[in-house]
């Protein structure tokens, strides 16, 4: 599959509107809270920051790595993990800068059904220059939306809202606030569970029911980690911190603990063999792919300043 235009049709259904305000109890470490903001609820197909001419010719950017044994295999993904760290990259305008894993399947053009989950920081979809915790959907046809702007996520935990704010992000050099996600595809209801990791615990969101992807019915064909930056006519936003990856993880974007689940039952890290790195700018975003380590599991570094020429 063609990531990029399968990016860009992510990209066109979720620039737009405000985010919705929910009451939030405090995710005990992972530092979520209320944002605070009311919206009014339109459907994504009929907003009208979807015709806005800025959304013509947006360039897509990632750094991070793909996950390509189903192309020698045939086999498809049934849940992913990962330990985000959250940054909050100055956006302005239509800018837009995110840390994500994406579970996708279908062709192309037309139909692809696909999941995104990580941070994302958007004035143009949260009307603020904050990291929120982001999520995003597409399903046949003219479905699917960013977190719970239209039916679709069944939220079982109020608790753990889809959108909101994370009240604190990471100091270059300093503390690194990081969110434990988990995505997986219940063996039984075919369902798509969102999880987070809390402590030792696993804490479940919600999730997408199996009716809304199809073409996920039997796992997912695409997956992926890192980054990724959109912007229209200007300059290109910073992806992550800012700083292009140096090895150290407290000056860049990382997703460490990597696994995916390629059967129903087992979780475990990708082989360097199974990998393949994403970095489509090298000027203006970095990639450090470290591989296995002894104690974070698989572990990639990304992000960098974007730029006007980029």
């Amino acid at each position: 599959m063609d990531l990029n235009k399968a990016y860009a049709l992510f990209v066109l259904l979720f620039i737009a509107s405000f985010l919705q305000s929910h009451q939030l109890r405090p995710l005990e470490d992972e530092v979520l809270t209320t944002s605070g903001k009311v919206i009014d609820c339109v459907d994504i197909f009929k907003q009208p920051a979807l015709d806005h001419p800025l959304l013509k010719d947006h360039k897509i950017q990632r750094a991070g790595i793909e996950l390509v044994r189903n192309r020698y295999y045939g086999e498809h993904y049934y849940g992913a993990k990962a330990v985000i760290n959250i940054w909050s990259p100055e956006c302005k305008g239509d800018q837009f800068s995110a840390s994500v894993i994406r579970l996708a399947s279908g062709p192309e053009t037309g139909d692809t059904n696909g999941i995104y989950i990580g941070w994302a920081v958007s004035p143009a979809v949260y009307g603020d220059d904050n990291a929120h915790l982001f999520t995003f959907w597409k399903g046949e046809g003219s479905t699917g939306c960013y977190d719970i702007r239209c039916p679709g996520f069944i939220q079982t935990d109020k608790g753990i809202v889809l959108g909101d704010v994370f009240n604190r992000t990471s100091d270059y050099g300093g503390i690194q606030q990081q969110v434990d996600v988990h995505i997986t595809q219940d063996p039984i209801t075919k369902n798509w569970i969102l999880s987070f990791g809390i402590g030792n615990e696993e804490r479940q969101a919600g999730y997408w029911p199996k009716e809304l992807f199809p073409q996920m019915a039997g796992g997912a064909a695409n997956l992926s980690f890192g980054g990724i930056t959109v912007h229209g006519q200007g300059t290109s936003p910073p992806m992550g911190s800012g700083y292009k990856p140096d090895r150290d993880e407290r000056h860049s974007a990382f997703m460490n603990k990597i696994m995916f689940s390629g059967n129903y039952s087992e979780f475990r890290a990708p082989f360097d063999y199974e990998i393949d790195e994403v970095l489509d700018n090298k000027n203006c975003y970095g990639l450090n792919n470290l591989g296995m380590t002894d104690n974070f599991g698989y572990f990639v570094l990304f992000g960098g300043p974007g730029g006007p020429n980029c």
